[in-house]
């Protein structure tokens, strides 16, 4: 909660029943006060003797009695949309009555004019109010225009046409205001409704964002929606930025844009105004981080924190001309469904990789235990059946069982990864090691010279990447190798921001039937190129750019950190 702003105090159970009564039930109790007070001054004013004085008391009594039966109905009964229309209607006429048999427009009995607004609005928000002032108002119009008093002797036409335009007045200004409230009121049930209607979530990361931002955006009626958010095990920080049709999404590195928001109101929802001063409103510009404000060029905004188990962020509802205080209550509701929508995803892509990680395990269990073994056995067969040939046969048959050899060292090299990776794929891990240890093993597998650099020599990224770097290095070097004949390769990772840069050269033989330089796009357009590297970079939201020619290859791939 913002520095200064205290907590408000709950409201007691009786109150909170007395809101759970039906409307019009209200309503019967204000009329059966109004009625009897205006019957007791009518009593009391011993003044009126006139048969139009006799004529009001006896309309008062007899709408006394007709306020006690609504007052005994609405406890027993629902009134229904022509029940209330009727009831409404003779409230105006009686009042219309009382109005015209006492002093017309200047008559005390006018109070029942302001009691008919009210009820109004609260039956039926904004048209209520105003349909009933206009209407109120009109009757009034006649009522002076019928003139059934005149004017004593110490008043004038004027002064009756005074104090006509001054209550008509009154009626349409206090019918505004009325509609305001009701029109808010009508706003919030709208709101809430907006929420109950949530929409599920979409497919893939940008059908879930998309579809959860957007429909925040309309509930709190702001043009873009900013959504930043940390998860524990990952080196980054994520930043979701919507606007109509438009989503744009980056993982920066953690310090950036620092806490986000000022110490002091970290855990709190607010209204960022620099130019407005209110107990919720933030009066200045350094509540928002410096950085944060330039990037995304935040003039006002209403923001709130969420925290799950596996996600923790802000969300920032930006651009809307002006905010008001109901606006902060809203944006938490807003800000916890968005967590609750986070966390879900996260959990279902977690449950979705270690699906994918045991398969993995499984595979390679059945090609240690099945194909590994066939090569293998193969291989003797081939070499007890060598023996027996011709030198010329024996050198095709040697041929062979290289041939052999190479692929089970491949399903070795993949049967080992699988044994050696932890079973969860969440967590970070320093990638130099990682990356050493592999390119030693390919050196050693394929005979050829790796070089490698690393920029910065200090990569932190999660599990998941890293094991996907791997496959990706393995899958490379043997194509370099086996298809394009290359003896050196020269490997370049790198960061910078949040993405990885995987640079792979080699002074092979190129790619048949590919000549130049190709994007991801291209490549997956023609059907061109290595298809297991598409997959798997394609799997990581990432790109690929290939060249090719007899000189060798150069493909360098770009993936989120």
């Amino acid at each position: 909660m913002p520095a200064g702003e205290r907590e408000p105090s709950p409201i007691p159970d009786f109150v909170e029943r007395l809101f759970d009564l039906p409307v019009e039930r209200w309503i019967a109790w204000a009329r059966l006060a109004l009625s009897g007070i205006a019957l007791s001054a009518v009593y009391f004013d011993v003044s009126s003797s006139s048969a139009s004085a006799a004529g009001s008391r006896a309309l008062l009594v007899a709408y006394l009695f007709y306020a006690a039966t609504l007052v005994f109905a609405t406890a027993r009964l629902r009134f229904g949309p022509g029940l209330k229309y009727l009831v409404h209607g003779i409230d105006i006429a009686v009042s219309s009555a009382l109005m015209y048999l006492t002093d017309g427009p200047t008559s005390p009995f006018y109070v029942f004019f302001v009691f008919i607004s009210l009820a109004g609005a609260l039956r039926w928000d904004w048209r209520g109010a105003i349909g009933s002032a206009a209407l109120l108002a009109f009757v009034l119009v006649l009522l002076y225009l019928v003139d059934v008093n005149p004017p004593g002797p110490h008043e004038n036409e004027a002064q009756d046409l005074s104090r006509a335009i001054v209550r008509g007045g009154f009626l349409m200004v206090s019918g505004a205001l009325l509609a305001y409230v009701g029109g808010f009121q009508e706003r919030s049930r709208l709101r809430f409704a907006k929420l109950a209607a949530w929409p599920a979530p979409g497919t893939g990361d940008d059908g879930l964002l998309a579809q959860t931002l957007a429909h925040a955006a309309s509930v709190m009626r702001a043009p873009r929606v900013l959504v930043i958010w940390e998860e524990p095990d990952e080196p980054s920080r994520n930043v979701v930025l919507w606007s109509e049709n438009n989503l744009q999404q980056s993982r920066e590195r953690p310090e950036l844009f620092g806490r986000l928001v000022g110490p002091a109101h970290g855990a709190s929802a607010f209204i960022f105004e620099p130019t407005a001063l209110g107990p919720t409103v933030s009066p200045t510009p350094q509540v928002i981080d410096p950085d944060l404000r330039r990037t995304f060029t935040i003039e006002s905004a209403v923001t709130a924190p969420f925290r799950r188990d596996n996600c923790s962020g802000r969300v920032f509802m930006l651009d809307r001309q002006a905010w008001s205080d109901d606006d902060v209550p809203l944006i938490e509701i807003v800000a916890s469904r968005i967590g609750v929508e986070l966390q879900d995803y996260l959990l279902h892509k977690k449950l979705q990789a270690t699906a994918a990680e045991r398969e993995r395990v499984k595979l390679g269990r059945d090609l240690h235990d099945g194909l590994l073994q066939g090569l293998a056995a193969a291989t003797i067969q081939l070499k007890l059946a060598s023996d027996k040939m011709p030198p010329a046969a024996q050198q095709q048959l040697k041929a062979v069982r290289t041939l052999l050899s190479d692929e089970a060292h491949r399903i070795r090299a993949f049967i080992d990864e699988t044994r050696t990776l932890p079973t969860p794929v969440h967590g970070v891990v320093e990638l130099s090691p990682e990356l050493y240890k592999r390119i030693a093993g390919l050196r050693e597998q394929w005979t050829c010279e790796i070089d490698v650099e690393i920029d910065p020599p200090v990569i932190v990224t999660s599990i998941s990447v890293a094991r996907d770097i791997r496959h990706i290095l393995t899958e490379a070097v043997s194509n370099a190798v086996r298809h394009g004949r290359a003896s050196r390769i020269r490997v370049t990772v790198c960061r910078l921001s949040d993405r990885l840069t995987v640079r792979i050269q080699d002074n092979g033989n190129g790619f048949d039937n590919l000549a130049g330089s190709y994007s991801t796009t291209e490549l997956a357009a023609k059907h061109l190129g290595p298809l297991s590297l598409r997959t798997r970079v394609d799997d990581l939201s990432g790109k690929l750019f290939l060249t090719s020619s007899g000189e060798g290859t150069d493909i360098r791939i770009e993936v989120p950190a």
